[in-house]
């Protein structure tokens, strides 16, 4: 059994997974905070670990892909305090089995590795992968397995924030289905316009995409916490897979394993 963190601007994701069979046992969100230490990431980690019955001792190997520098020493030492082993990093060095096809292969995030790995060793090419964290990416595989690059917009989350935090009498919203398309609140105004905004914009990108690369056949796979909600709202058919990062990072592990022992 292994131990997975995959470490975002605004939440850490943490999961357990059987990497011998390749099963996703479980997997909670917990907000990042840049002025935690290890100690108490290790602390919230245990806790969440054992609320899904997982005995730290049945744990034998970790890994980590983090996009904040600043706290993946932090989050590597914590998992390191509790299952007492070297925690493998996706990063320089590692093997992913994708072959990175843009400007500068080192400023590839690691969450979007994981994800190409996983989507190409599940639904082959072409492929665009849509992934609904921090930012929405959207990146995409061509039909030679190559990653060429990436779209980046703003997050469901991010953009609900930024309205209610910048426009005055604006309020906060849950993220959830919107009722209609033409709200008759204001929160429900708003909560249409993040939510069927971000699936528009993820349809005219994807032919945009299919259109650039002649690709009419291409794959579309949604990721994310929310990945369900806004496939939803999608003229495309589009695949979901919430655990795309994991199986991406469990796959990363084993191939690294390998050539490790």
């Amino acid at each position: 059994m292994i131990l997975i963190v995959a470490a975002e601007n605004t939440d850490i994701l943490i999961g357990c997974a059987d990497e011998k069979i390749g099963t996703v046992l479980f997997n909670e969100n917990i907000s990042t905070d840049l002025r935690k230490t290890a100690i108490e990431y290790s602390i919230a980690i245990k806790q969440i670990t054992e609320l899904h019955g997982i005995r730290l001792r049945d744990i034998d190997g970790g890994i980590i892909a983090s996009c904040v520098p600043s706290l993946t020493d932090v989050l590597k030492t914590a998992m390191k305090q509790l299952i007492h082993t070297n925690i493998m990093e996706v990063g320089p060095g590692i093997k992913t089995g994708v072959d990175i096809r843009i400007d500068d292969p080192a400023e590839l995030g690691a969450d979007l590795i994981a994800t190409a790995a996983a989507g190409i060793a599940e639904y082959g090419a072409p492929l665009v992968i849509i992934n609904l964290c921090t930012l929405t990416t959207i990146s995409v595989i061509d039909s030679d397995k190559h990653f060429i690059g990436a779209v980046f917009l703003p997050g469901i989350r991010l953009s609900a924030d930024a309205i209610s935090h910048s426009a005055a009498n604006l309020p906060d919203i849950a993220i959830r289905k919107s009722a209609k398309l033409i709200g008759s609140n204001t929160a429900e105004s708003i909560r249409s316009g993040i939510i069927n905004g971000c699936s528009s914009a993820i349809d005219g990108l994807i032919d945009k995409i299919m259109h650039e690369l002649d690709y009419p056949d291409m794959i579309p796979v949604i990721t994310g916490d929310h990945a369900a909600l806004i496939a939803a709202g999608c003229r495309h058919h589009t695949l979901t897979d919430k655990h795309l990062i994991l199986k991406g990072l469990i796959l990363i592990y084993n191939k690294n394993k390998r050539i490790r022992s």
